[in-house]
């Protein structure tokens, strides 16, 4: 709470005037931050504009590059409660109510809810990750190298810019787990 009062150039206690505790702080970031996630996609899901399906696939990715963008809030969002976030509440509403229009039993859907967004969360980690992240010390004909190399070759024809393949390589992981999860689990 002393660094953010810091920030802002006022006292400590000056922000208890308007929030009870760091919690309630956290709580209000989480929500200002989850208000920039895509949800009309599920709005337009249960207005039947657009199938359950299709809805998820465009949140899931509005939501993954939200969190990319805001890394350290992952770990608000996973030890937080929803108390005093209206934005994330209404998130999570309109989540459930199309995981179940998309057919999936009452008992499963937070379940579900929370493998989709498991990997949402650990692929907003992955578009950090450097384009080598499984270059091996190893010998360069060990099998790891091998596919390493295959599989960066295909990032390295659509851009000469590492940061660009960088998030192509993220991308298509999260676009192959994503797409993994909506078959099985949907």
């Amino acid at each position: 709470m002393s660094a953010v009062a810091r920030s802002m150039k006022v006292s400590t206690a000056a922000l208890y005037n308007h929030i009870s505790n760091k919690e309630e702080l956290l709580a209000l970031v989480q929500d200002d931050i989850i208000a920039k996630v895509d949800i009309s996609v599920l709005q337009g899901a249960l207005a039947g504009e657009i199938s359950a399906v299709d809805a998820l696939r465009k949140w899931a990715w509005s939501y993954r590059d939200i969190l990319a963008a805001n890394i350290p809030l992952i770990r608000v969002i996973t030890q937080l409660p929803l108390y005093g976030s209206p934005q994330t509440i209404a998130m999570y509403e309109a989540l459930v109510q199309v995981i179940s229009l998309a057919g999936v039993p009452e008992r499963d859907v937070i379940t579900r809810l929370v493998a989709i967004e498991a990997l949402v969360f650990g692929s907003a980690y992955d578009v950090h990750a450097p384009l080598d992240i499984f270059a091996s010390p190893g010998p360069e004909d060990s099998a790891l190298n091998k596919m390493n190399s295959i599989y960066l070759a295909q990032f390295r024809e659509q851009s000469s810019d590492e940061k660009e393949q960088a998030r192509l390589r993220a991308d298509k992981s999260f676009e192959a787990g994503l797409e993994a999860l909506i078959k099985t689990l949907l």
